[in-house]
């Protein structure tokens, strides 16, 4: 691939650490990622308003760049789709609160530890899990191997 962006928002979405911060314009995705993995400690989901529109074509080189840019990543697996992904990109790995424009809005909501286990029952109630966030055979079995468990 010639396109770095398309590289980077497949890598992204495999595991491979980049530059990019993946978000997901649904609230009940970002709410299930925050609460998978260990339950003892607390998570947090980040609500950010204010980015912006995607106004102006993306830079043809993600890693020289100045203000935040943000970018709908095609949809080359079906993860991308699923998961209602977006991107963003900071300049010099700025932390994403000073890397905000004016005017923009960031409040981090804390679920805390001991109440994860039960948001994940009720996610899953909703068609919120491993199977549907991840519709692969990776998934499915990540799925039915946690429905075993509880």
């Amino acid at each position: 691939m010639k396109n770095p962006w398309l590289v980077l928002s497949l890598a992204q979405h495999h595991g491979v650490p980049t530059r990019l911060l993946d978000w997901t314009v649904s609230p009940l995705v970002a709410t299930f990622f925050s609460v998978i993995g260990e339950h003892e400690d607390d998570s947090a989901v980040w609500v950010v308003w204010g980015l912006g529109v995607y106004e102006e074509e993306l830079p043809v080189d993600p890693f020289n760049i100045e203000k935040i840019w943000q970018m709908t990543p095609v949809t080359m697996n079906p993860r991308i789709s699923v998961q209602f992904s977006r991107f963003t990109v900071h300049p010099n790995n700025n932390e994403l609160l000073s890397s905000l424009p004016d005017g923009s809005k960031c409040i981090k909501l804390i679920i805390p530890g001991d109440k994860k286990k039960t948001i994940l029952q009720q996610l899953d109630f909703m068609g919120i899990n491993y199977s549907t966030v991840f519709p692969d055979l990776d998934g499915l079995g990540k799925w039915l191997s946690w429905r075993a468990s509880i």
